[in-house]
């Protein structure tokens, strides 16, 4: 876990927005909603649930401001919208992008710097992701994907 500590929201394991998962990218977005020490993941209810125009879940995974991980979802969760596209670089255009993309939310603003730890903890997910990707892909190592990326 590279030191962060990682929770799991009660259900996480069946948890989906109704579509099987085939993850093979991830992307992470913030919440916009301001989080601190004493309030640190004021959106967990509305990323579990959802909101009145979209239901949950909203993320598979979570970084709150006291830099920790939390799962959310271990299947397909409404995040990314339908499809991909030129800024989704190699991954495909389908009308079924969520199921193939792993979500982080970071519940900071987004008008001001995340926290430390939110940043490092966002870092390290973004590595561990990655790595889990490449072994469930084959495609054998990290430095790979990125000449794929090039070419």
């Amino acid at each position: 876990s590279y030191g962060l500590t990682v929770t799991f929201e009660p259900g996480w394991e069946t948890r989906s927005n109704g579509y099987a998962a085939n993850f093979v990218g991830f992307l992470a977005h913030h919440t916009g909603t301001p989080s601190s020490a004493s309030n640190p993941f004021p959106t967990r209810g509305v990323l579990r649930n959802g909101r009145a125009d979209l239901s949950g879940p909203l993320c598979n995974s979570a970084g709150p401001a006291d830099g920790s991980i939390h799962i959310m979802a271990a299947n397909a969760a409404n995040h990314a919208g339908a499809s991909g596209g030129r800024s989704m670089g190699p991954l495909p255009v389908t009308s079924l992008f969520n199921q193939r993309t792993w979500g982080h939310e970071i519940d900071y603003a987004g008008s001001a710097p995340m926290l430390v730890g939110q940043y490092v903890a966002a870092a390290i997910w973004a590595h561990c992701v990655l790595r889990a990707l490449v072994d469930r892909t084959g495609i054998g190592s990290v430095s790979n994907i990125f000449k794929e990326v090039e070419e």
